[in-house]
């Protein structure tokens, strides 16, 4: 019995030990391998979140607004979000009608007698389409499409009606050249069949 206690003891000085050693080591490597991977992957996860967070916290987003005061109506495209836009288009969807810019809106309205004249009452912004070379917005900056001076209330409200019943879709660029829509009155947009 003492022999092959001796015997024992050898292999576990002799033999084992190392094999132990070996195995510690290649144990060792395995997990800080697989902790630099997973370093790694939340390194490119918390990259990825910041550049999102970087884009969502410098977006423009455009407003389509109708105002009206005492003397005038104005209808403008502002920049209500923190970051700059470039507008590409400002296309209107009207009694099953699309309309590329404002004038040809007008003169369209013009001709079915739903709005006055607007060569003698109005100052017409954007009626010769919108390039990107013409129309940047920054933050909280608007631009006119319409302004009417000194209207009457009943005018005021013809005008408010037409703009309660036009679709609207703007097409706008930011920094990052990401390309956003923005719709006004939607169901008459989509009910029309365009996306």
């Amino acid at each position: 019995m003492r022999i092959l206690f001796e015997i024992l003891a050898n292999f576990i000085k002799k033999e084992w030990f190392p094999f132990c050693t070996l195995l510690l080591t290649l144990a060792t490597l395995v997990v800080s391998i697989l902790e630099r991977a997973r370093n790694e992957d939340h390194y490119k996860e918390t990259t990825r979140a910041l550049i999102e967070h970087d884009k969502l916290s410098l977006a423009p987003l455009m407003d389509l607004r109708l105002e009206e005061l005492s003397n005038k109506v104005e209808l403008y495209i502002k920049n209500v979000g923190e970051g700059p836009a470039t507008i590409l288009s400002v296309d209107f969807f009207y009694q099953g009608q699309q309309f590329p810019d404002m004038k040809e809106f007008m003169i369209y309205l013009t001709q079915r007698g739903d709005f006055l004249n607007h060569d003698n009452d109005s100052t017409l912004y954007g009626g010769s389409g919108i390039t990107v070379d013409h129309l940047n917005l920054e933050k909280d900056e608007k631009w006119p499409l319409l302004m009417e001076d000194h209207s009457p209330f009943e005018y005021q409200l013809r005008l408010s009606r037409i703009f309660d019943s036009t679709g609207t879709k703007i097409t706008y660029i930011d920094l990052y050249n990401d390309t956003s829509k923005r719709e006004f009155n939607q169901s008459i947009i989509h009910k029309l069949g365009y996306k």
